[in-house]
C-alpha cells in the first residue's frame, strides 16, 4: 500500500479532477438554460445525462482523492 501511495502525485491528479467538475457544471448548466429557453431542443438531452455523469464521477473522484491524500500525509508517504 506504500507503495502505491507514493507512486501517485495527488496534486496533479486533484486538480484535473477539480478542472473535471468545473468544466462540467458549467456545460451542464449551459445545456440546462438552452433546453429551458428554447423550445423543441431535445435533442441536448443526452448531452445534459452524460455531463451529469461527469459530474458525479469527478466528484467522488475528488473524494476519493482527497481521503487517500490524507491517508498519504499521515503514514507519511512523499
Amino acid at each position: 500500500m506504500r507503495q502505491l501511495l507514493s507512486r501517485i502525485n495527488f496534486p496533479k491528479v486533484f486538480i484535473v479532477l477539480a478542472v473535471t467538475l468545473t468544466v462540467s457544471i458549467g456545460a451542464c448548466g449551459l445545456t440546462v438554460f438552452v433546453l429551458a429557453n428554447k423550445p423543441g431542443s431535445d435533442s441536448m438531452l443526452p448531452l445534459a445525462i452524460i455531463e451529469s455523469v461527469l459530474m458525479v464521477l469527478s466528484a467522488a473522484g475528488l473524494f476519493i482523492t482527497f481521503i487517500l491524500w490524507v491517508i498519504a500525509s499521515i503514514m507519511g508517504v512523499r
